[in-house]
């Protein structure tokens, strides 16, 4: 009796070790959901209206003010399409030279890359994000704290093709390109 108990406990300490080991190893082997495109480009500026006059009166997006209870930082969204956006945002520091506050990227499955990004030792919030539009997404910081947003859009959203975009009055109906400020090239890598 003595005996089994040892290899019953045995046997569970070789299967809670093996698991252990093997959830790693799994989670590296999930399959990475599309990336669609980029959806929201995100700036925090200094000069709140001399920006909207940018994307307004030089680039030619109309702008949409956004009401935030307990923000006390003004927001702007400028429509590119029906898939895509410009956001500024009031309180750039004086002396602060990175105005990118934040990229978010439209994905298929918000979970799944959720999951992903886990598996390859990524830092992500235990779970995703509903917003008001009921959107799922998460936020992640890459190494010199850039915010990276992953977003799926609701289902009767996703339905659009993104090549039928809807024409804003802007001086282009898409963002195909988003840079980073990379200060240390090693620790991005």
């Amino acid at each position: 009796m003595r005996k089994e108990r040892f290899q019953v406990i045995l046997c569970l300490i070789f299967l809670g070790l093996r698991i252990n080991w093997a959830a790693p190893v799994l989670a590296q082997n999930t399959e990475k959901p599309a990336i669609l495109g980029i959806s929201q480009v995100t700036f925090k500026v200094k000069d709140f209206s001399k920006s909207i006059n940018f994307y307004e009166g030089l680039l030619g997006y109309t702008p949409n003010r956004v009401r935030q209870k307990n923000n006390l930082q003004e927001q702007v969204i400028f429509k590119v399409n029906n898939r895509q956006q410009i956001k500024i945002v009031s309180g750039l520091p004086d002396g602060q030279d990175e105005r990118l506050l934040e990229i978010a990227l439209e994905v298929t499955d918000a979970e799944k890359m959720r999951r992903f990004l886990s598996g390859k030792g990524l830092r992500v919030p235990e779970k995703l994000a509903t917003e008001p539009a009921g959107s799922l997404s998460f936020t992640v910081e890459d190494p010199e704290k850039h915010l990276i947003k992953f977003i799926q859009y609701p289902l009767k959203n996703t339905s659009r093709s993104p090549r039928k975009v809807q024409r804003s009055t802007g001086i282009s109906d898409r963002i195909l390109h988003v840079g980073i400020t990379v200060a240390d090239v090693k620790k991005m890598d």
